[in-house]
């Protein structure tokens, strides 16, 4: 279990995992970007997003430049729902209509990364160091890569946002609680002395919402967070295998910290367990729902979820914490969180590839950056605008984690999603955690070598 981990175990794990994924950079200003080409003239440029409506981007996308401008032509923007974006864009590429710009997740660039161009070398004066010093280090793991000696850049952030931890304030009251769980020893307690049964033994008060998925908002990214944090190597090196139930040894001792973090999760729908708090439905809402109706303590969710239940439930007493950590990272003054955003990326198939990346990097410098967040709502991806955001209490968590953000290379975002599900309610229907790893490991892998056949040096 998390709580059983020893400092040793876990910041070692932990440690070597951040050394692979990237350092840490000094905060240098948005100034460093300038760009040094002018595109070509007379360029209409589209881009497809979504989450983003054109209200949202007003100020944010140039309307038309005119003659002398960065651009010379029209900027349109078509919002398409998430669902269907990835289908919409592969198949607009393959009948050649696609659009200039699309907006990327941070976990399709394995996926999308033969359909996109590079940023050219010399539009901007950047190195990789500057690059990783003006965002927060995720983005360079998740956006740029080196093959052949020569480092790319695939896209550039709009935001980065990460898993919070809500948490209702009625109910930590009533039961005495004063402040939310930093450490995962202190969840599993909080959530056991929070969750109040029925004398059925159904749950009429859920601590946590935690040891389902389906039932639970972002379960799959809440995984892979518990097994990031447990250092978890997730992939092996070359990318054609997933490795996240292999066995570790530490100080003599031969665990697996993937199949520990699924045990953690699962526990809390285990009615034979001290942790019981959560369940399947009908007999627990979806986590979402029973959050804004005052019958969840405990859920973890993204920085939109703020205004959704403020809408739903105008009165409600809540409030977001940053997530738990296992203790021993705490006591080294380590964290790890999970990150979920979109950037700007410009696909091989545009016919004005050099003016659409001259939009982008537009769009990224500092002001601009500011406009959009101030749009839309949503925490930044510049190191330096995090400080201008920490002092709002909704942004304060979401901007901080930012910066321990850690993600891993995944082949297909949605499918990776329901292996993880399948995983997760595999192990509710009395699969042990270990064999439910093993076989979501091999799925991945099957997913792995159909996309990397012969290995990524991405």
């Amino acid at each position: 279990m998390f709580q059983s981990f020893t400092p040793q175990k876990i910041v070692v794990l932990i440690v070597l995992g951040l050394i692979v994924l990237g350092g840490l950079g000094c905060i240098v200003t948005g100034a460093c970007f300038s760009i040094t080409n002018k595109p070509e003239a007379g360029a209409d440029l589209e881009i497809w997003g979504v989450f983003d409506d054109n209200r949202s981007l007003e100020g944010f996308l140039p309307e038309n430049t005119g003659p002398g401008g960065l651009l010379a032509g029209d900027v349109m923007y078509r919002e398409i729902p998430f669902e269907e974006f990835e289908r919409e864009v592969l198949n607009a590429v393959a009948a050649g209509r696609g659009p200039d710009i699309i907006y990327l997740h941070n976990t399709w660039l394995a996926k999308f990364k033969d359909k996109l161009s590079p940023m050219p070398p010399g539009l901007w004066g950047i190195t990789e160091e500057e690059y990783r010093n003006v965002y927060v280090d995720v983005v360079a793991n998740d956006f740029t890569s080196i093959e052949e000696g020569q480092w790319n850049v695939w896209a550039l952030p709009l935001y980065v946002d990460t898993l919070g931890l809500y948490w209702n304030r009625d109910l930590f009251n009533t039961k005495g609680i004063t402040q939310p769980p930093q450490t995962w020893k202190e969840f599993l307690d909080d959530a056991a002395e929070l969750t109040e049964l029925n004398p059925d033994g159904s749950i009429r008060i859920s601590g946590a919402a935690m040891g389902t998925a389906r039932n639970v908002n972002r379960a799959a990214d809440i995984m892979s967070m518990l097994m990031l944090q447990t250092g978890t190597k997730m992939v092996s090196d070359d990318r054609t295998k997933a490795t996240f139930s292999r066995n570790v040894t530490s100080e003599g001792n031969t665990f697996s910290p993937g199949e520990d973090a699924l045990r953690f999760y699962a526990q809390f729908a285990d009615p034979t367990t001290t942790a019981y708090s959560w369940d399947r439905a009908p007999l627990v809402p979806y986590s979402v729902d029973a959050f804004v109706d005052g019958k969840l303590a405990m859920m973890f969710n993204y920085s939109h979820t703020v205004s959704l239940i403020r809408e739903r439930a105008p009165q409600l007493n809540f409030a977001v914490a940053s997530v738990p950590q296992p203790q021993a990272l705490r006591d080294q003054g380590i964290a790890v969180t999970y990150p979920n955003y979109f950037g700007l990326a410009v696909l091989k198939s545009s016919q004005k590839q050099k003016a659409a990346w001259s939009l982008v990097a537009s769009l990224a410098l500092f002001d601009k950056a500011r406009i959009y967040l101030d749009n839309t709502g949503r925490p930044p991806a510049h190191r330096e605008l995090i400080s201008e955001y920490v002092s709002n209490p909704d942004f304060a968590p979401f901007a901080r984690q930012a910066l321990t953000a850690v993600s891993w290379y995944q082949p297909d975002y949605f499918a990776v999603e329901e292996i993880f599900t399948n995983m997760i309610e595999s192990v509710k229907d009395g699969t042990s955690p270990g064999t439910a790893v093993q076989r979501a490991e091999e799925n991945v892998t099957t997913l792995l070598r159909q996309l990397n056949p012969k290995g990524s040096t991405l």
